[in-house]
Parts: structure tokens; sequence; C-alpha cells
């Protein structure tokens, strides 16, 4: 792909969801200023960019959607509800023309005539619209404070057009010149100079505007408004508080610092390949350093000397590997954000097609994850909560007829749980009935009666991963396929995650996704457990002890220890592992978790090294054992299983 396109095609999928991301602002929450400037932005910028290729359909739309937006946005008010709807479907099928021009350089067939047909629309929307009265700021609260700062230099006190204008950092690229566009402003009484970001000479670059211009006019707002109308997304034109005394003034020029701000980091976009093969060349780097570790236990037998010496290099290349691994890891982690983005508007448009009434929340977007989690999440998420309006949320008017609010609420939740994302989709609706999930089963022969009949509500509801288990009782746009919650569990199975279903207090249903949080290189204890050996990730321990059996007092069917103060339960390894405990002879070894806020005592044969060690995923039959995170591969050759202690204490 020619450079410029693959550019165009990165910024454009991140423009179209700046702009998606502004449009549901407005839509739930009305006319709101951060948001329809940050939509302009968007729209404007792909406006642009468009232009630099023959793409005349997808120009001309996004020129009538940045007028629908301006013209709310110079009106103070958010665009009616079909332009809102419009402004939606734009950006839909914008995103689809960006994929098209990233697969074959060039916009489908048909993208003429569907330009025509939105444009029309949007069009129409525009003129039908209601016009409503500018309003000019409130004088107590509505004033910036770069305005208030400026007048403050006015000493005439007369009527006055602020300006602010920061010039885009690229904009000498476009023949802009900033200084020469303020300069053309009439009637000018005060000039501020500022720096958006603080000089420094190390790395000054000569070519990047680094400026923002304020200015007091005595021209009317309509005049300087025109003379910016080139560049409506970097500059501000208010007119000042009524009331003023008129009077003339000399203009003034004045230069002041603005407040030093962090220098913002610079982004280099690289291939996510080139980054795997980097991760991929430090789990090989690990895997040699267990093996060297072997090595030199081999050599302590023959010249134990020289395995000091080697042992004193190991631990640099175990610092630089360390090191190495913590650098790739940062730059493969990325926030959940990504994933989440562009759920809100799949909730919206699955609602609107089945006649639900939904408010969505997202919760802990902010969690960073390793990329190849992120994506992992993606699929899944989007069948979970279409399931979640059709099949959780009711109707307006049965969850009226229920006593309920007419609008139902879905929340997706991200927590970090040790090494774990857990990403939970809840939902208020009427919740899963178990008897029907039954029902469903027999009828489609999925599974006997007398098997039916063995399971309890918990069992009944793990039915839905069946492959080709489905409620619906027709095919729709969103169900009805026996395809959704099996692949749920098979994306997930493959990077080692897990997924369960569960009733929500009250009512409604909770989905949980477990994953881990980076699918790379992994710190774990080894441990023995009758005669096998397990790996459990550090992040779960929280100390090891050796506990006398006489401090060992039975509770009920169970056991607990005493350790400074506080009383924490007990449990075997072994026994949770299908095998026989311990016997009673002799001390305890007991590794200390912490799960889901608690402490719980793990009682296990020995204790072994520490390492690192690459988690890979479990394929097959493993796959579907609770309580395993993945396998590694030691120096020696064996291969260690990797353990999900909370998942194992459920």
């Amino acid at each position: 792909m020619d450079e410029l396109l693959e550019q165009f095609v990165i910024e454009g999928r991140e423009l179209v969801q700046q702009a998606v991301d502004g449009l549901l602002v407005l839509e739930r929450a009305g006319y709101e200023a951060e948001a329809i400037d940050s939509l302009f932005r968007a729209v404007h910028t792909l406006k642009g960019s468009a232009g630099l290729f023959d793409a005349a359909p997808l120009a001309s739309l996004l020129h009538v959607a940045e007028d629908a937006i301006a013209a709310a946005r110079d009106g103070r008010r958010a665009p009616g509800p079909e332009a809102l709807d419009l402004l939606v479907d734009c950006c839909g099928q914008i995103e689809i023309w960006i994929e098209a021009m990233a697969a074959t350089e060039r916009l489908p067939g048909d993208a003429a005539e569907r330009s025509l047909t939105l444009v029309s629309s949007l069009q129409a929307a525009i003129e039908g619209a209601a016009e409503h009265p500018k309003s000019a700021p409130d004088p107590a609260g509505d004033m910036p404070d770069w305005m208030r700062e400026l007048l403050a230099a006015d000493r005439q006190k007369q009527a006055l057009t602020a300006v602010r204008y920061e010039p885009a950092a690229g904009c000498f690229f476009v023949g802009d010149d900033p200084l020469e566009l303020l300069r053309s402003v009439p009637s000018l009484v005060v000039v501020r100079i500022e720096r958006r970001e603080p000089w420094s000479l190390a790395d000054y670059d000569p070519f990047s505007c680094n400026l923002i211009l304020v200015a007091l006019s005595a021209a009317p707002p309509e005049t300087v408004r025109g003379l910016f109308r080139f560049v409506p997304d970097q500059a501000v034109v208010l007119p000042t508080p009524a009331g003023r005394n008129a009077g003339a003034a000399l203009p003034e020029v004045v230069s002041a610092k603005a407040p030093g701000r962090a220098t913002e980091a610079r982004i280099v976009r690289v291939e996510e390949e080139r980054i795997d093969d980097v991760a991929e060349l430090v789990n090989e780097l690990f895997a040699a350093k267990s093996r060297l570790s072997t090595t030199i236990a081999r050599a302590a037998t023959v010249a134990p000397h020289l395995a000091d010496e080697i042992s004193a290099s190991q631990a640099e290349f175990d610092r630089l590997v360390s090191g190495m691994h913590r650098a790739v890891m940062r730059m493969r982690m990325v926030p959940l954000d990504q994933s989440f983005r562009r759920l809100p508007r799949l909730v919206r448009d699955v609602a609107a097609r089945l006649g639900r009434d939904v408010r969505f929340t997202v919760e802990g977007a902010a969690i960073q994850v390793d990329k190849a989690t992120a994506d992992a999440l993606g699929e899944p998420l989007l069948h979970v909560l279409r399931n979640a309006v059709d099949h959780g949320v009711e109707p307006p008017g049965a969850r009226l007829a229920a006593g309920k609010p007419p609008e139902g609420r879905i929340v997706l939740r991200a927590d970090l749980q040790a090494d774990q994302v857990v990403v939970t989709v809840t939902d208020d609706g009427a919740g899963i009935d178990a008897a029907a999930l039954r029902r469903t089963a027999a009828a489609r022969g999925l599974v006997s009666a007398e098997a039916l009949a063995a399971m309890d509500d918990d069992a009944a509801r793990d039915l839905v991963f069946m492959p080709g288990f489905s409620t619906a009782s027709s095919v729709t746009e969103t169900s009805g396929r026996g395809v959704g919650m099996d692949a749920v569990r098979s994306a997930l199975q493959a990077v080692g995650g897990r997924v369960s279903i569960a009733p929500a207090p009250g009512c409604g249903t909770v989905v949980r996704l477990a994953v881990p949080q980076s699918l790379n290189l992994t710190t774990v204890v080894v441990v023995s457990a009758g005669v096998e050996t397990f790996g459990i990730p550090i992040e779960v321990i929280r100390e090891t002890a050796r506990i006398p059996r006489s401090a060992i007092q039975s509770v009920g069917s169970g056991a607990a220890f005493v350790l400074r103060d506080r009383t924490i339960p007990l449990l075997s390894l072994a026994a949770l592992l299908g095998g026989a405990a311990p016997d009673d002879q002799g001390e305890a070894r007991v590794l200390v978790a912490l799960v889901a806020g608690q402490l719980v005592g793990l009682e296990v044969e020995s204790f072994g090294a520490r390492m690192d060690v690459a988690v890979r995923p479990l394929h097959g039959l493993l796959a579907r054992l609770p309580g395993l995170r993945g396998s590694a591969l030691l120096g020696d050759g064996r291969v260690l299983l990797v353990l999900n202690v909370p998942e194992l204490l459920r």
C-alpha cells in the first residue's frame, strides 16, 4: 500500500471513532462544547486528509457532515435526533469506505450512489432543523479564563471581539502563516503571543508551530470570524460582555509566557509484527537462561570455581534479559479503551433495531493489557453485549409490566485481579431461566433427558456454551443462528481465558470473562503437590510460611491457622487438584495467596525456584480443565503447568 494511503487509513480509523464518541455524548447529554469541538475536529481533519485521494464521494459526505456540525456548534445546540442518527450512519459508512481503501486502495463501486443518498438526507435534516438564536457568553460564568486576562489589559473598557488562535503544529506545511493571519484582523487592541509547549533546545523543531495567539479587536465578531473560516477548528471567536464603555485605544502588544506543561510523548507507529518478533526473541532468551541454570548446576559438580564465575555472569545476564522483557511488555501494553470504544455504538444500534431502551456504562477502560489480550476480547464482547440487549434487557412495555423502569441498564466493567483481567457484563433484565434452557436442550436433542434431570441450575446455565444452542425462536440480525456463546468460550480458551455465567444480585445476568493481563512472560514460583510440579504466578503470592501441625485447627469441615493475629483458611493444593492430601507429620509448607481480597493458605509438598517463563495457552482437553492458566517449557525440556489460583479456589 502507498505510504500516504496507509497513514490515512490508520488515522482515519481513529478519527471516525473520535467522531462517534462525540456523537454519543451529544445524544446522551445534549449540547456539550467539548464533545462538539472534538467531533468537528475529527470530521474536519478527516475531510482534509480525504482530499489527498481520488475519493470524491467520501469528501462530499464529509463536507456536508462538517456543515451540519458547524451549524450546531455556532448555534450552541446539539444536532437534532434525525441529524444525529444520520451522522452516526455517515460514520458507519465512512468506516466501511476506509476499510475498502485499505483492502483495494479505492472506494467501492456504489460509493457515489451511497454518498448522494446520505448527503441528500443530511442536507434535508439540516434545512428542516429549527433555528435557535446564538447566545453570547454569560459575563458572570461563561467567560473563558483567556478572555478575562485579555480584558484586564484593555484600559478603555470598550465592547470588543476576543479571539484565541491555536495553530496546528504542522500548519506551515499547508501554507498557513499564523502571524500574518492575526495581522489581518482589523482594529487590534490587545495581542498576546504565548507558547503551547516549553521551548527546548535539545529537541527544537523549527518546522513545528508552537504558538498560541490571543487578541482583542474592535471589529465585529462576524468580521473576525470570517478571517478564520479556513481554520475554524483552531480558532475561537467570541464577543466580549456588553455594557463596556466605548472609546478609542492604541494597539498594545504584550508578550506573555504560557504556564509550563509537560512535553507530550512522541509517538512512533511500529507494525505489531515487529514487536511480536522482539517478544519472541525475548522468550527464547529466557529459555536459554533456564538452560544455562541447568548447565551451571552440572558444572558445579566438576568445576566449582568455573561454575561460580559463570553464575556471576548469569546474574548480569538475568538483569539485562528482565529489563528487555519489561521494555517489550510496555510496548505491547494498551488501555482496554481501545477494545471498548466501539461497543457503545454497537449497543446503541442493536437496541434501536430491537426497540429496547438501554443505558450502557463502561468502567475500568483505563486498565492496561497486552495488545493480544485486548484483541482477544473484541469479538467475545460483541457476542456477549448483543445477547445482553437481545436476550437480557426486556422491551420497555414488559419492563413496565414487571415494575421496572422502561430503560434497561447494561454495565461493562473491567478489574485487574492479580495477573488476570476480569471483564464482567451485567444487565438488569429478567435473567436466565434454567428450566427454559433445559427444555430447549431437550427439544434440540443436545442432552439426554436423564442428564438434564440431574443438572442443577448452574450446570443448566452452562448449556448456552454448547455448539448450536440457541433459545431464539427465529433467525434475526442479532440471534437465532446457533453461533454465539460457544464461539466466546473457544476464543477465550485460545488465549488461556475463561467465561462463566451467573445470575446478577436481585435480577439480571452477569457474564464473567477472565483473561491473562499479558500473554507473554510470567514470573512463577515452582511448587510440588503430591508427585506433580506446578507453577504459581508470583502476582497472587503474598508470602510463604512453615506452620507447625499443632498450630493448624479444624474449622467445620476445613482447617485454618493464625498468622500474625489473622486467621487464614488452609487448603491442600494436592486435594484441590484431585490428589491425596499430605500426611499430618512435621510442618506444613504453606503458600499464602491473595484471592478476591482474601488471604488463603495453600499447603504444598515443597517450594522450588522462582523463574520467568513464557506461558502458552492450553489446547484440546486441557483447555477445558478449570484452574489451569497454561503451560511453560523449562530449561531441561520438562513441561510445567501454570495454575490459575483464583479459578482453582472458586
